[in-house]
């Protein structure tokens, strides 16, 4: 235990202080401990005042961190053994207790919204239980793991006072702090209240309503789960996440949907598939980066020669054909300044594959409100951002603001509503219909157009004296009369 020679050592032993007494001495208690070993007082056998021991601070300051780490050791069911309290692991722990006493909860408790959903909620709340200390000084992650039973201990770390099977101290004592002491009624209680100030006025508050009467946190905690992050729950989300990865398609030509928007959508994708890898009950086939690679190249369908460029090259670069954020930080740099050629193409659906569309990826995260209220279909339509090559806005108009618009704005932006399944003409649904309105609008055009003619012809032609167009112009009228006397 850090003493020099074997008279300290016994000095020490004699005031009661042993591996199995340590954890309960505390820092205080080794300092009495050191003082009184100085100096004993009384007198030997012989009627001579006891003498004490030298105990150097060294060796005073290495106790009472060892009584620290005895402490650490009782908390997660681990034996405080010699090998277990030797010097390099005590220096090891001394860091640690630095930290925690400046521990600051990293994360603030959050409060559920319609825009967060209930799923993301809930991995945000376990974070903040990770992040936030509890009265036994683990943090409170250790009330809502899996399983309640302490695992059999493992062996320590290399000159490291916590297991091999974790990674820090915070790790081992959210896996190995027992749930039978007195403070874990107290930590209980506190995630109880967490979750209630959580979810409160919201629908799922009835599920914690059970655990209230025996502020049960971890009962309220795995009742969410089961509801609302259980196997049957994620194969909807896993079949939408491979459908994605698999039937997505970028060609290009639409400028609400870039190429980094593509690989966006890709990612987030695998993603969904890694966090349900990670539930119990829940089976995933995760794909490795080189598949990746292989069903995003697939789903590049456009025909811009940047674009085939940079596709042909990557099957030839090792480091973008085996990673996905190399592939797409390359396809994206490669392309992004050739890529203008959008800006001349008429917006259409970037994605083509059965039940996910450009509109999808747009209103994906935020959901869009009715074309219609009730029966009067009186609600407003969804805008939609951009402009067409005559400056008209892709919008919505109202009666009045349409009829000032020119015709071939308003000719290009019915089209551009053709196309994006937003006409309002329920007798013009489909492609027939979408072909009948564009014919009609060209020959609308035309009999404009020759009207117009017409009209600028007759305006220049210089007519003939007499002529039945002029019988109501009196100038030309007095004119032919003295012609005729003379």
């Amino acid at each position: 235990m850090g003493c020099a020679d074997a008279a300290q050592a016994n000095a020490i032993i004699a005031q009661g202080l042993t591996l199995a007494t340590l954890p309960d001495f505390g820092k205080a208690g080794i300092k009495t401990a050191c003082i009184s070993a100085r100096r004993p007082g009384g007198v030997d056998a012989e009627g001579n005042p006891n003498r004490g021991e030298l105990i150097p601070a060294i060796v005073e300051e290495k106790l009472k961190i060892a009584t620290s780490v005895a402490k650490y050791y009782v908390s997660v069911a681990r034996p405080a053994t010699a090998d277990a309290l030797n010097w390099n692991r005590i220096k090891a722990f001394r860091s640690y207790e630095e930290q925690a006493a400046n521990w600051k909860d990293a994360l603030p408790p959050v409060e559920y919204s319609k825009e967060v959903g209930i799923v993301a909620w809930l991995e945000n709340m376990q974070e903040v239980l990770t992040s936030t200390l509890g009265v036994s000084g683990s943090p409170l992650g250790y009330v809502t793991r899996e399983v309640a039973d302490v695992p059999v201990v493992d062996e320590l770390r290399a000159n490291t006072p916590y297991g091999v099977s974790y990674i820090s101290f915070q790790d081992e004592l959210m896996a190995r702090t027992s749930h039978e002491s007195p403070a874990y009624t107290a930590d209980n209680a506190k995630v109880l209240l967490m979750l209630k100030n959580g979810l409160k006025a919201t629908q799922y508050i009835q599920s914690i309503h059970p655990f209230a009467r025996d502020r049960d946190g971890r009962g309220a905690w795995l009742a969410l789960h089961v509801q609302h992050l259980g196997p049957a729950i994620w194969d909807g989300a896993i079949t939408a996440a491979n459908k994605i990865l698999n039937t997505a398609i970028w060609n290009g030509k639409s400028s609400r949907y870039p190429l980094q928007k593509h690989f966006s959508n890709l990612r987030a994708a695998y993603t969904e598939l890694v966090r349900a890898s990670k539930i119990e009950g829940v089976e995933v086939t995760l794909p490795n980066d080189r598949l990746r690679v292989t069903l995003a190249l697939q789903s590049i369908q456009c025909t811009n020669v940047a674009v085939i460029s940079g596709k042909t090259n990557v099957i030839n670069l090792v480091e973008q054909r085996n990673n996905f954020e190399s592939f797409a930080t390359f396809m994206t740099l490669a392309t992004s300044a050739e890529l203008g050629f959008r800006d001349n193409v008429r917006q259409i659906s970037a994605v083509d594959m059965e039940g996910y569309s450009d509109d999808d990826a747009q209103t994906a995260e935020k959901p869009v409100a009715s074309k219609k209220k009730g029966k009067g279909g009186s609600g407003k339509k969804r805008h939609h951002a951009g402009k067409g090559e005559t400056g008209v806005e892709f919008r919505y108009y109202e009666s009045a603001e349409f009829h000032a618009l020119s015709d071939e704005q308003k000719t290009e932006l019915i089209e551009h509503r053709i196309s994006q399944g937003n006409d309002t003409n329920k007798k013009g649904r489909g492609r027939g219909a979408a072909k009948r309105q564009i014919s009609a609008l060209e020959t609308q055009n035309m009999q404009l157009m020759q009207q117009l003619d017409a009209a600028n012809a007759k305006a220049t032609a210089v007519p003939p004296a007499g002529s039945s167009t002029n019988r109501t112009n009196g100038a030309l009228q007095r004119r032919t009369a003295l012609q005729t006397d003379e």
